[in-house]
């Protein structure tokens, strides 16, 4: 007798393998559509991380510029004492060291020269207490720049002046603090202006270095390019650092604002396309579905065919058997179908007193 249930039983088979494979495709479809929708949230929450992590790096150095700027207000406001003494200072027409006294007929020099002496610790300070200050200087409008340094080196004087040469000063307000995106390599520069009495006296230079203010940033986030770029798109402190990409068309660049400075903070990717870039990620989401479904699938067949299948099977070879003159049929009866095979016994046994 042949099997209409085993017939039934092998298209399903067929029809559930092509369910698992559609559902594995769609399910692995979805879920790379979503990573890569989560890798884009990740890639821009972490330059959001990175910009915030860089203000509060930043906001030390402009807390301790705006104390030197106020302390230096305040000693302004100090009446001039008759002193002998002389404080070292470069003369910025000559790029020669000289001893200016402090105490001398101009009022105006005078009081500018205490300033400075009574502001000594902070120069000597800078470089200890902010890690990205590798040099803090003031530049005179009267002509002088002055570190706390008795003897300036000659590259470093050299550089100085040839950089604030070249360097147009805007600076017209209390307020008004620039940046500037290159000092020398690795370097850049911040200046604050010092006014007094609506008069403009000279300006603090800070020389920053760019490596220390990125280390925390690349430590945080080691498998990302950060560049710092001032307002034109420029690198911040030249590009000696930054391996610049052989063909840019294959790259991708997220930029965003810093808070503390006119500066930005972008990170460089590497640009593919959709496919490319997430083919193996979709065939092994596919591949986990497809042994999830396919895991599902065989477990429901193998329960079928032991639990329907197999008794089902049986229980022909019972009918055929007691149709064959056997007068018990099967031996072994599946568990749970003890009373379909009474039954049929009964129906063979009723048929079997009839005709007699």
């Amino acid at each position: 007798m042949k099997n209409p249930v085993y017939v039934e039983y092998k298209r399903s088979s067929l029809l559930g393998v092509l369910l698992v494979l559609a559902l594995s495709l769609l399910g692995a479809t979805v879920h790379y559509l979503l990573t890569i929708d989560s890798k884009v949230v990740h890639s821009k929450s972490q330059l959001d991380n990175a910009v915030k992590q860089l203000d509060s790096t930043l906001l030390p150095l402009m807390g301790f510029a705006e104390a030197l700027r106020r302390n230096a207000q305040i000693k302004l406001q100090l009446p001039a004492i008759q002193n002998d003494n002389s404080l070292p200072v470069l003369s910025v027409a000559t790029a020669d060291s000289e001893q200016l006294p402090l105490y001398s007929e101009n009022a105006a020099l005078n009081l500018e020269l205490q300033m400075l002496l009574r502001l000594q610790p902070y120069f000597e300070l800078a470089g200890e207490t902010q890690p990205l200050v590798k040099g803090l200087y003031y530049f005179s409008e009267q002509g002088f720049a002055y570190n706390g340094a008795v003897k300036w080196p000659d590259y470093l004087t050299e550089q100085l002046l040839k950089w604030r040469h070249n360097t147009k000063q805007t600076l017209s307000f209390e307020r008004d603090v620039a940046f500037y995106s290159h000092f020398s390599p690795q370097q850049a520069a911040m200046m604050v202006p010092l006014s007094h009495q609506d008069k403009k006296l000279g300006s603090f230079l800070y020389i920053l270095a760019t490596d220390s203010l990125l280390a925390p940033v690349h430590g945080q986030h080691p498998q990302l390019d950060f560049m710092l770029l001032d307002q034109s798109g420029e690198l911040v402190g030249g590009a000696a650092n930054i391996k610049r990409p052989q063909r840019a068309d294959e790259h991708m660049l997220q930029v965003q604002r810093l808070s503390s400075t006119p500066w930005s903070l972008a990170v460089l990717e590497h640009k593919t396309n959709v496919f490319a870039a997430g083919l193996q990620t979709f065939f092994w989401h596919w591949l986990g579905y497809l042994l999830l479904l396919g895991t599902l699938l065989i477990a429901l067949q193998w329960r079928y065919r032991k639990r329907t299948l197999s008794p089902v099977s049986r229980l022909i070879v019972h009918i055929d058997r007691l149709a064959a003159g056997q007068p018990h049929g099967v031996r072994h009866i599946p568990q749970g179908w003890a009373g379909v095979f009474d039954k049929v016994y009964q129906l063979d046994d009723r048929k079997k007193t009839d005709s007699e």
